[in-house]
């Protein structure tokens, strides 16, 4: 899908510079959270720390859920979007 690869609810991909990652988060009370990640192989450089070839979502350099990024991204009910994610 779009160059990325996908582990259970988590979407990567990996470019010269940048590594990018999505994960699926479900809540208790069966909401689902989409959560963006962005670890920057340049800004590490600078930052003069250890270049990651995987980063962790802990390692990332931006981290924010969808809702914060784009404006009218409704909530989610769980099972659409599993049955959504899974039929990918």
């Amino acid at each position: 899908m779009l160059g990325y690869n996908k582990k259970s609810l988590n979407f990567y991909k990996t470019t010269d510079n940048l590594n990018y990652m999505f994960n699926f988060q479900k809540s208790a009370n069966n909401m689902c959270y989409m959560n963006c990640y962005i670890y920057a192989t340049e800004l590490a450089h600078v930052q003069s720390k250890e270049i990651l070839t995987a980063s962790k979502e802990a390692e990332c350099h931006f981290r924010a859920r969808i809702e914060s990024i784009v404006e009218g991204i409704p909530d989610l009910d769980v099972p659409s979007v599993l049955l959504r994610i899974w039929m990918i």
